[in-house]
């Protein structure tokens, strides 16, 4: 294994990190996923969020025994973040997979007159976090990420593209656990 790969942070249960497991982009109908959130914000969770990084956990196949459960997503994963408190007291908002490519990759498409929008489903584990899966934006070919938000999808032009995009996430929602 690779020592970037590597998970140091103690309170990260074993079956979570990555030990050297390869990328999985491939997805299954009706898989879980996880998403934590601050409680105030439970009934509109991607309402103020920055398109940039849409961090989730996935479940894996559901059919068999879950990889990844709805509360592993509270663990703190990197040892900068959240004052090195081993978990968040947040929420939790669950999506489900409810339609898939034939490749069984998760894509949706959103227009306006001129702009396309690419939601992309992508599985991006890092060393404490082998679940960790992003939704990735795409913007008229060009991978939307904090340091073009600002010049790029956050402009006014794309504001109808951006609604549809929290919109077309939100529909996912199947469940809600209140911390």
């Amino acid at each position: 294994m690779k020592l970037y790969e590597q998970c140091f942070l103690d309170h990260i249960p074993e079956r979570l990190r990555r030990r050297g497991r390869k990328v999985c982009n491939r997805f299954y109908l009706n898989e879980e996923i996880y998403r934590r959130c601050q409680t105030h914000l439970i009934d509109a969770p991607f309402v103020s969020i920055t398109l940039s990084d849409i961090s989730v956990n996935r479940q894996g196949k559901p059919s068999k025994r879950p990889l990844c459960y709805s509360n592993d997503v509270l663990y703190n994963t990197t040892a900068k973040a959240g004052n090195n408190v081993p978990k968040y007291g947040e929420s939790i908002i669950i999506l489900k997979i409810k339609k898939l490519l034939k490749n069984n990759s998760f894509r949706k498409i959103l227009t306006d007159n001129t702009n396309k929008l690419v939601i992309h489903l992508k599985h991006s584990p890092i060393p404490c976090n082998y679940f960790h899966t992003v939704f990735e934006l795409i913007l008229n070919d060009t991978i939307i990420t904090f340091e073009n938000y600002e010049s790029s999808l956050k402009r006014n032009t794309y504001k109808r593209l951006r609604e549809d995009c929290r919109l077309q996430i939100a529909k996912m929602i199947i469940r809600k656990e209140i911390r």
